[in-house]
């Protein structure tokens, strides 16, 4: 994709636009399309920071709501229970 073009290896910008892209799609009923930026959006994340972190939390979220949106509820649940728990172990079990 352009990205690619713009953007050399993996870096935070990328990964933004990869999730902001993951959602439009997903807005507009794209399901596939939203779950391959999404996923896509998981690995930059991955190979860019530390094992827990906010970034990669909220790309679970959106990759739950992917596979809701695409009626695999398991999916769903599992990627909501990933980022639940990242979130904690990264502020804690209590955060405003």
């Amino acid at each position: 994709g352009i990205y690619n073009a713009i953007f050399e290896g993996d870096n935070p910008h990328k990964i933004l636009i990869l999730n902001n892209l993951g959602t439009a799609y997903l807005q507009q009923c794209q399901y596939q399309e939203a779950l391959k930026y999404h996923e896509e959006c998981l690995a930059s994340s991955q190979r860019i920071f530390e094992k827990d972190h906010p970034t990669k939390a909220t790309v679970f979220i959106n990759l739950g709501d992917d596979w809701a949106a695409l009626g695999n509820f398991a999916k769903a649940i599992d990627y909501y229970e990933k980022s639940m728990r990242m979130f904690e172990s990264i502020y804690g079990a209590v955060h405003p």
